[in-house]
């Protein structure tokens, strides 16, 4: 019915050059059972960050949250499936999906059909967005699929309901983002210090004030690339760029002062 149900899936589409490296394309997909509109977004991740964040932006690009999203197995989500049936969900996920007021529900194993509707979005874009697609980098690929769906996917005559999506769209009674901030889908970790004031963080080192060398800190990586190093006690330390390479020292003049 009616912004009851909405599909997710990933999907495998080769290779693309990122900041200097080769890394797997992957496609977030998001379809919405009832009116057929769909959201997609090219990732070079899969990850638990990722995986929450392309949810914020398709609910953001639908105007609302369904009642229901459908999925795989996938570790995001699931964590495991015992042998009554009973799921052990990504508690995170489940913290994300209580935070929005939808209910999260994974396809029976081997059941993958159960998410038609979004597997032929995946099929529709590999068919007619793709082909001959060419794109300068990550950004560009996801400037040219958000005019697609807006000038083309969801504005054709769907072939199964026989109706524009974005048109249905308008009669789906989506639960309301208004007044509610984003959830916070930031990378965490955990460090301790070094005694000359650094914390590691994937493969370079970033400076923290003096006071917190050798302490066991938190660090989040938010959407924009930014490190924010959180004391024990919860307090902001410090913020740096998430620099790409290895091995490199970003510092901070002032963390040294004392």
């Amino acid at each position: 019915v009616p912004g009851e149900q909405a599909q997710v899936d990933w999907a495998h589409f080769g290779y693309i050059e990122h900041r200097g490296r080769r890394r797997r394309l992957y496609l977030f997909v998001m379809t919405l059972g009832w009116s057929r509109s769909s959201y997609v977004e090219f990732t070079v991740s899969t990850d638990a960050a990722w995986w929450l964040r392309c949810h914020v932006h398709a609910f953001h690009y639908f105007g609302g949250v369904p009642r229901v999203v459908l999925h795989d197995n996938l570790k995001t989500a699931v964590l495991d499936r015992q042998a009554d049936g009973r799921i052990v969900w990504n508690p995170r996920y489940l913290d994300f999906a209580d935070y929005y007021g939808f209910v999260p529900r994974a396809c029976r194993r081997n059941r993958a059909q159960t998410k038609g509707k979004v597997e032929s979005s995946v099929r529709y874009v590999r068919g007619n967005f793709w082909p001959g697609l060419t794109y300068i980098d990550l950004a560009d690929l996801n400037r040219q699929s958000q005019e697609w769906l807006d000038t083309t996917a969801n504005v054709r005559i769907h072939a199964t309901t026989g109706e524009v999506p974005f048109d249905r769209l308008a009669l789906e009674p989506l639960q309301p983002l208004v007044g509610k901030p984003d959830y916070d889908t930031s990378l965490i970790a955990y460090r301790r210090s070094t005694k000359d004031c650094f914390v590691s963080y994937r493969g370079n080192y970033y400076s923290v004030p003096a006071q917190h060398a050798r302490k066991s800190l938190t660090l989040r990586e938010n959407e924009d690339g930014e490190l924010i190093i959180f004391s024990a006690q919860g307090d902001e330390i410090g913020r740096h760029h998430v620099q790409d390479g290895r091995n490199q020292r970003i510092l901070v003049p002032a963390h040294y002062q004392d």
